[in-house]
């Protein structure tokens, strides 16, 4: 039917999270204080900065990727509508347990360090909000098939 929405969607979500398969994006950023020197009872902190995932999990990168090729492989069950809102439902549940992998992996690391998230972690978000999206659309044709058989 109306498949074009879907697919871009789709095709924009499996971008997203090839893109976060294949690139080591930075989802926050740390800074510890540490102590430089002592003077009398004083002390001068001096601040360092590292990214706080550096190195991505490889569950993570899994689930990325199963992300990019569920989405890919959705956009061709345009003919079975029911089938392709289960998966795109299953894509979007994997790309939220992808989100929330380095939220939960930052803030349960080291609790005594002030934690920034940085901007790039936007681009974590795109996969979700564009498969819920595309399911959106998805149920929409259903619901303008379902009227049009029972005109018929």
């Amino acid at each position: 039917m109306i498949q074009r929405i879907q697919s871009l969607l789709l095709l924009i979500a499996a971008a997203a999270a090839t893109v976060l398969t294949l690139i080591n994006i930075p989802f926050a950023s740390k800074t510890s204080a540490t102590v430089v020197n002592t003077i009398g009872s004083t002390a001068i902190l001096s601040g360092q900065t590292e990214n706080a995932t550096k190195i991505m999990l490889v569950e993570q990168i899994g689930a990325w990727a199963v992300v990019a090729l569920g989405s890919l492989l959705s956009i061709f069950l345009y003919k079975n509508l029911k089938l392709q809102a289960k998966a795109t439902q299953l894509i979007a549940l994997i790309s939220l347990l992808a989100i929330a992998l380095p939220i939960s992996k930052t803030y349960l690391s080291k609790l005594d360090s002030s934690i920034s998230i940085n901007t790039s972690a936007i681009l974590f978000i795109v996969p979700f909000f564009c498969t819920v999206l595309a399911l959106r659309f998805v149920k929409k044709d259903q619901k303008l098939l379902a009227s049009i058989n029972r005109l018929r």
